[in-house]
């Protein structure tokens, strides 16, 4: 697996990884989990989640605020999926 840090701009660092021999499966209609640390000296006002299928990088998720326009909203690429996260839950 190659890891790789991105950064599109300087308000918008975001970690990411890609190229990994063993690659997961995940079938229509079940569920995938992703732990993330919220740093609550620093707390992000939106947390995005942006996974490839094989054919794209057009399927995220987000909680909190729509602050980044990739994708459509109410669509696979942009999915609204509640408020951020509480601290420790």
């Amino acid at each position: 697996m190659k890891q790789r840090g991105c950064n599109r701009s300087r308000e918008r660092p975001f970690p990411s990884f890609q190229y990994a021999s063993a690659t997961m499966a995940v079938g229509a209609g079940k569920e995938l989990f992703a732990y993330v640390y919220l740093d609550p000296a620093a707390l992000p006002r939106q947390l995005m989640l942006q996974w490839r299928d094989g054919s794209g990088w057009e399927h995220r998720a987000y909680w909190g605020e729509d602050l980044i326009a990739w994708g459509t909203p109410g669509t696979a690429p942009r999915r609204y999926m509640g408020p951020r996260p509480t601290l420790g839950q």
